[in-house]
């Protein structure tokens, strides 16, 4: 009887156990040559024979341990481990969103297979490990961003726009505790005539105690992080799991618009993922205090943020049928923000309509765009639906499983999905259709709370399948994304003793001078008082002119400074930079 049973076990699942056999072989491979293992070369190197052994080895071993266990758990385990290993590296190798994105497609067939049975293929984990894991996904984040844009600020690769302005804002507001910056519009002026955003005080206090650039570039990346609290909590609210839970914070920490949105430096909009989640979690939690201190700290990010808490109230108006939490809200964004574009439009430098123009001709602002859509959506569909955006679309939708537009019977949640489509498929601005830039940070947080909900909709197996799907293809889309900005270590450690010689000939600059200088100097000089892009008419102390880089006519005007009789060159490292001062000053 005994013997029978070993048999029958041994001969299920045979088809699968070779499937997975193959799988894994191929994931060894690509682990041993990830450099080039989608080279043909690399590919000729690869005797069939050896291969095939491999493959009958692995087999056998499979198959030697279906004897004493259940074959579909252990064929289904190693087929979920050994495909995921596999199109990780092959995404990572091929630096392709479009290969990685048809890899998570096949994935997502795989995990289908695997996961969705009327038996769980796993066992449930005790919940410290499940949220002791989640904030490990976070510290993962956390150090990856911070890594990677430290490194583009010690590079010299972080521009003045927009990081040194910023450097130059928190410097004043260390000093005078206003947003003041010279770098900006060529003139001293506050940051707010720009974007009125207060948030950035809440930095303040952690730049006062470490008064450096590198000081923003890690904030924001914890900053970031901290999205991962109200991603557990909420997916705890919504009747998840542990384990679910810490799947939803990895595939938060590994979303690929999150730490691409850091790769062009600190930027206000970082507070918008975690403090629009906060607002989701207390409003799912009915606590009306702190849904309103969220909603109003979001208010402060930015002028338009008042966009991200409308559209959240409509969303309470309509779909959760909140009508005082509701109008509350929107009565909130709606005063803040005309009263922040009035205040832009008198005080300030205006408000950026631009950005918008392909929906109106001459002068025009929102109204004048809400108008002619309402007129002509068609003016939508051809912004939107091009080839331009849609690996774009890919990254932001793929690794969501397009969850957020599965709304079964529930339409109103739709709302969920608006600020992605006003603020980054419908402008012609192409850093709001992009993963690397900030723009993204406020449509992150919808995005991912729609598709949490629609999944808590879901039956029984779809909860167990959909999360597995979306870490997994986070994982994937990332490493085929933003994980190959990775470079900068290898860029840093080439360049580390030139880079030193930048910073140590910039100090030599006086902290009381005027300077006009290169884009990617600006930041390393900020720590004054007035420091302008080189192209100003200001007439300074001093001029540093960038020889690393081959833009801005650095050489031409490293040459015309030479020959300038009313500036004496003070420093000058062949094929870095060069210092000149003025004479006089």
């Amino acid at each position: 009887m005994q013997k029978k049973t070993l048999l029958k076990n041994g001969l299920r699942g045979v088809l699968p156990r070779i499937f997975a056999s193959w799988i894994t072989v191929l994931a060894l491979f690509a682990l041993r040559y990830p450099y080039d293992i989608l080279t043909l070369e690399r590919t000729d190197a690869i005797g069939l024979l050896p291969f095939l052994i491999t493959v009958l080895l692995v087999f056998l071993i499979l198959t030697l341990l279906s004897l004493f266990h259940r074959a579909d758990p252990i064929n289904k385990a190693v087929l979920i481990l050994s495909s995921t290993l596999y199109a990780s590296v092959v995404a990572y190798s091929s630096a392709s969103v479009l290969t990685a994105a048809v890899a998570v497609c096949v994935l997502f067939l795989l995990f289908w297979y695997c996961l969705s049975g009327r038996k769980k293929p796993f066992r449930a984990l005790p919940a410290p490990l499940c949220f002791g894991a989640s904030v490990a996904a976070g510290i993962f984040f956390a150090v990856f961003v911070g890594t990677v844009t430290v490194l583009r600020y010690r590079c010299f690769a972080s521009p003045n726009y927009d990081f040194g302005i910023f450097c130059n804002m928190f410097y004043h507001m260390k000093k005078e505790f206003l947003p003041i910056v010279s770098s900006e519009r060529d003139k001293l002026l506050s940051h707010f005539a720009i974007h009125i955003s207060p948030v950035y005080y809440l930095i303040l206090p952690f730049y006062m105690l470490f008064p450096s650039p590198v000081t923003l570039q890690v904030a924001q990346a914890v900053i970031l992080a901290s999205g991962v609290i109200p991603v557990y909590f909420l997916s705890k609210k919504l009747g998840f799991s542990g384990k679910t839970a810490f799947l939803f914070c990895f595939l938060y920490s590994l979303y690929p618009a999150l730490s691409g949105g850091c790769m062009y430096d600190i930027h206000e909009n970082c507070f918008l993922t975690p403090l629009l989640l906060f607002l989701f979690l207390f409003a799912e939690e009915k606590k009306t205090v702190p849904m309103l201190l969220f909603a109003f700290l979001t208010l402060t990010v930015k002028e338009d943020a008042a966009v991200y808490v409308a559209f959240f109230a409509l969303f309470l108006l309509l779909a959760k049928r909140r009508t005082r939490d509701g109008v509350i809200l929107l009565s909130m964004a709606v005063v803040w923000f005309f009263g922040a574009t009035a205040l832009l439009e008198h005080y300030g430098e205006g408000v950026m309509n631009y950005r918008y123009s392909n929906y109106f001709t001459g002068d025009g602002n929102m109204v004048t765009v809400l108008l002619n859509v309402i007129k002509n959506p068609s003016l939508v569909l051809k912004t939107v639906f091009t080839v331009e955006r849609l690996e774009f679309i890919l990254l932001m939708l793929l690794p969501l499983a397009f969850l957020p537009f599965f709304v079964k019977r529930k339409p109103a949640r739709l709302l969920l999905v608006c600020p992605f489509l006003l603020v980054n498929l419908m402008p012609d601005y192409v850093y709001q259709y992009s993963i690397y830039f900030q723009y993204v940070f406020g449509s992150t947080a919808f995005l991912i709370y729609a598709a949490m909900l629609n999944v808590s909709d879901s039956k029984a197996r779809q909860k167990r399948t959909l999360p597995a799907l979306c870490a997994v293809a986070s994982l994937v889309l990332f490493l085929s994304s933003t994980a190959q900005r990775g470079y900068l270590m290898t860029t840093y450690q080439t360049g580390k003793e030139n880079f030193a010689k930048m910073e140590e000939a910039l100090q030599t600059i006086p902290k009381d001078a005027t300077v006009k200088a290169s884009t990617f100097l600006i930041a390393h000089i900020a720590n004054r008082d007035e420091v302008y892009v080189i192209t100003s008419e200001h007439d300074t102390d001093y001029i540093a002119i960038d020889l690393y880089h081959t833009g801005e006519n650095s050489a031409k005007r490293d040459a015309a400074l030479q020959n300038d009789e009313n500036y004496l060159c003070t420093v000058h490292l062949d094929g870095l930079l060069s210092i000149y001062q003025k004479k006089g000053s």
